[in-house]
């Protein structure tokens, strides 16, 4: 179905009128002209992921774009042209490719061409989602599939940053050349003190004996009144996937939101799979600790980062690493005005060559 244009056009017409039935669909206006925000993309990227049977990138949904250019994008795929710049490998953050990289990559046309590195999503279990090690592995696995010899170049943006590194040094390990491994914002790891797990097991027969009305106020009283952020509803499948994060019992909570996906709403879904994701993210960040790598490095900080004291902790764990500190926030990096401050490092860093001494026994 992907290569076929006409039943792709009577796809999305008909996704966008049961998700959006009160906004007219026109093919050649832009998601923002239309009236969509970020929220109500991923909820028809939700619905036509499911109606097509495929994973699509969430960089066709940049609200800059249109459903004209997604078809089109979708039934012939853009290719790269040979010479356009190095081939760099592209490490997405906890969400995946959004339309914010779609914005680095557009910025460096010409100088880098960018492949992105495919995570798992929550299909895959809590001992990979929770894990940078595991998440690298299948990360070296795609970069060495798709780039068998050469220079390798490796970009991790947020929390994919860590993958990033990861992957660089398990490559240096096996015998590969690294030429540059760039870090975009991304918090060093840390710890925390988390709830024993083994509580909720001996809370859930207790709320299985409650009838329905107390069960929700039990559970709402467990899960702390109204969550931050996109608020899910409180009926008692709802709280008890809140009870499971809260208590760190992530593969419960996947294995809930798996199980509901088909029956409840996109919005819950697209709710439900946020505040999971976020979760899972700091789980693989707690239990990441810096390994070696050798190849040059660069780091790319926005405010929150330098104010938290993160660059200091990247400098301490890797002296190579070059820092270009940009004032404003995580998401407004890409920017045009952000993007010429470190564009011309990270095209430097990554137009080079690798070390020679890299890859000898």
């Amino acid at each position: 179905m992907l290569d076929d244009p006409v039943r792709l056009r009577k796809v999305m017409k008909r996704v966008w009128a049961e998700a959006l039935p009160d906004v007219p669909f026109r093919f050649d206006a832009t998601w923002d002209e239309m009236g969509i925000d970020s929220i109500k993309a991923f909820e028809v990227v939700l619905r036509l992921e499911k109606a097509l049977g495929a994973r699509l990138p969430l960089e066709l949904f940049n609200l800059e774009s249109t459903a004209a250019e997604l078809v089109r994008t979708l039934a012939r795929p853009v290719q790269s042209e040979p010479g356009a710049g190095a081939l760099v490998f592209l490490v997405p953050g906890i969400f995946g490719d959004s339309p914010l990289l779609a914005k680095l990559r557009s910025g460096l046309a010409g100088d880098l061409v960018f492949e992105t590195v495919r995570l798992p999503g929550l299909a895959a279990p809590m001992g990979v989602l929770g894990s940078v090690g595991r998440q690298a592995d299948l990360a070296v696995a795609q970069i060495l599939k798709r780039q068998p010899g050469g220079d390798i170049r490796i970009v991790g943006y947020s929390t994919g940053g860590l993958v990033a590194c990861e992957a660089a040094s398990r490559l240096e390990k096996a015998g590969r050349r690294v030429a540059g491994v760039c870090v975009i914002d991304t918090p060093f790891s840390g710890t925390t003190k988390r709830i024993a797990p083994g509580l909720m097991e001996g809370l859930l027969p207790i709320l299985a004996r409650f009838n329905r009305t107390n069960r929700v106020a039990a559970l709402h009283a467990l899960t702390g009144g109204s969550p931050g952020g996109r608020k899910l509803p409180h009926d008692p499948e709802s709280l008890l996937f809140r009870l499971y994060l809260r208590l760190g019992l992530l593969e419960r909570a996947r294995r809930l939101l798996r199980g509901a996906a088909d029956r409840r709403d996109a919005s819950w879904t697209a709710a439900c799979r946020k505040h999971l994701l976020v979760r899972f993210s700091f789980r693989a960040a707690l239990g990441w600790s810096p390994t070696p790598c050798t190849a040059p490095m660069l780091l790319i900080a926005a405010d929150q980062l330098q104010a938290l004291g993160h660059v200091e902790l990247w400098r301490n764990a890797y002296p190579q690493i070059e820092v270009v500190e940009v004032g404003g926030g995580h998401t407004k990096l890409f920017e045009p005005d952000k993007l010429a401050r470190f564009k011309p490092a990270l095209v430097r860093l990554l137009s080079q060559s690798a070390p020679e001494s890299q890859g000898r026994p």
